[in-house]
């Protein structure tokens, strides 16, 4: 999140955070992320995550992995990493052809993606049941 110091020094920046600030309620990164990690199991302990988002209207850098501790293969090896860097902030007109949808755009519904990312790392092979005592 930008400091107090860097809003009030950047145009841009204080116009995005600024506008951030008065969005309709429900539209910030902290509600986003709350939403989208809602719909999938096992997502509590990202609540710290989406309270980080809360703090600041506006996100200029981010970097989020995630884990899933039942991949045998690597449980430590990120499952999915998202990075967002903001290198340029700009109050010049954006074309109408930047938000045009690609013709080969296929919608997908956001369970058919967690659920490919599930089958992605089920164990090929049988877990052996731990021995008797």
């Amino acid at each position: 999140s930008p400091t107090p110091e860097q809003v009030e020094r950047n145009p841009m920046l204080r116009e995005w955070f600024m506008y951030a600030q008065r969005a309709y309620p429900g539209t910030g990164p902290g509600t986003a992320a709350e939403k989208l990690l809602s719909q999938s199991p096992g997502m509590a302990p990202a609540a710290g995550m989406i309270d980080a988002f809360k703090d600041s209207p506006v996100i200029l850098r981010m970097k989020m992995s995630m884990t899933m501790p039942g991949k045998p293969d690597a449980p430590q090896t990120p499952a999915i990493e998202m990075i967002m860097n903001s290198d340029e902030l700009s109050g010049a007109p954006i074309p109408d052809s930047a938000f045009a949808i690609p013709r080969d755009y296929t919608a997908v519904a956001l369970s058919e993606i967690i659920a490919g990312m599930y089958e992605k790392f089920r164990p090929t092979a049988p877990v052996a049941a731990p021995p008797a005592p």
